[in-house]
């Protein structure tokens, strides 16, 4: 499959109209990668004209078209474009377009701007929020930059919409949006999830750099009422959740879970403030309650020494119905739910809860893990998670 950063790529080419720079862009690929060749004339073809084509005509159908495309070209006396070239293929050589409909480009842009935005405030929408995680988890992978995520909510939303009216509401969240537009910088991005709910992803940007955008957004929304009539000016009550995607943060669905979880935590608290995810719960894998965790201590001594496949950058979270101390060395012996395969681990323990119950949350961060069988163990909680909330975010889950 062609991943969302390389369709953004396809799609700017295809925007030029230029079939020479497209086609040398995937006649590079043609003879390394058959499958990403026929997926990438799918792709463009596609976008072009919405058809669906098979894997056996698709080579035979751009060819024939780059045929057309520089006949069209001799016979006017000029480059007629690739998008002309392939609406005149269809329709009067291939015949796969029947009732042609003409749109322009800038209706064509303005459709997928609505796919993509929040009609009300020009915010980026739900579905391209998971676009934006996908790019910007292969990117923190690829070059070990961090990036910021802040969830924030109205304090006082339900107030508003009951004393003015949900015209003067929905004044409310564009002003918000554009206040917050005013304050991050223009690869920032802002998402509406809904309501008052928004999203916002700060690229590059580490924890300190989150903290500060943040509190300089709640210092303005404390300091400043939102003018959205002559008459009327409303102080707006923001609370907000703050968590970093690092490169060896395990998966990106737990962390939108806890970031939530500092989101609510920040409300309970008093409001109008931003609680950020403390490191270890960013770095380290939330085990469910079915994965069965022996834990044994040990010395230093005790380790072992290793020369496979291993993997220490990370950690996991797991409760236990026994107390241990922190920064004892431990030895985890992992069993999955109908899986036969028995994980090994070594690890420090550098987290200890009490919970209800009798019950302890222990955090260990590892020392040896079997790269290979961690990937099973991260496969599984992953599953886990798709079936509780049924908002998978493909590719976001893949180590380098």
């Amino acid at each position: 499959m062609i991943s969302e950063e390389f369709k953004k790529e396809l799609g700017d080419l295809i925007a030029t109209d230029d079939i020479y720079k497209i086609n040398e862009k995937i006649s590079k690929i043609e003879f390394s990668d058959k499958r990403l060749f026929l997926e990438m004339i799918k792709f463009i073809l596609n976008t072009l004209t919405e058809i669906k084509f098979e894997d056996d005509e698709i080579v035979d159908i751009w060819r024939n078209l780059k045929k057309h495309y520089w006949l069209m070209m001799e016979k006017l006396g000029r480059d007629p474009g690739l998008t002309l070239a392939v609406f005149d293929y269809f329709i009067n050589i291939n015949f796969k377009v029947k009732s042609p409909i003409l749109i322009s480009r800038e209706t064509l842009a303005s459709l997928k701007d609505s796919a993509y935005k929040d009609e009300l405030t020009l915010a980026y929408n739900k579905n391209m929020f998971y676009n934006i995680l996908n790019r910007e988890v292969s990117r923190c992978r690829r070059y070990s930059s961090p990036f910021s995520i802040l969830l924030f909510d109205f304090d006082n939303f339900k107030d508003i919409n009951d004393t003015y009216g949900h015209l003067i509401g929905d004044s409310v969240l564009k002003e918000f949006c554009r206040i917050l537009n005013a304050n991050l910088r223009p690869c920032d991005y802002i998402i509406r999830f809904g309501g008052d709910e928004f999203a916002v992803i700060l690229p590059e940007t580490k924890k300190e750099g989150g903290k500060d955008v943040a509190d300089r957004i709640l210092k303005f929304f404390d300091s400043y009422p939102i003018h959205v009539q002559d008459n009327i000016s409303i102080y707006l009550g923001v609370s907000g959740g703050l968590g970093v995607f690092h490169p060896d943060t395990p998966l990106i669905e737990q962390l939108l879970a806890k970031i939530d979880d500092a989101l609510y935590e920040a409300k309970k608290a008093g409001k109008k403030q931003v609680i950020p995810v403390a490191e270890k719960d960013e770095k380290f894998l939330e085990i469910p309650d079915d994965v069965k965790i022996g834990v044994a201590v040990i010395s230093e001594e005790e380790l072992p020494g290793w020369k496979e496949n291993t993997l220490a950058s990370s950690g996991i979270i797991f409760k236990n119905e026994n107390l241990y101390s922190v920064n004892k060395i431990v030895k985890l012996t992992i069993r999955i739910p109908n899986n036969e395969l028995e994980i090994t681990a070594y690890g420090k323990i550098q987290k200890l809860k009490s919970l209800e119950g009798g019950k302890f949350e222990l955090g260990v961060k590892f020392i040896h893990i079997n790269a290979d069988e961690y990937q099973i163990l991260k496969h599984y909680i992953l599953e886990t998670i798709k079936k509780i909330e049924r908002t998978p975010i493909e590719g976001a889950n893949v180590l380098p």
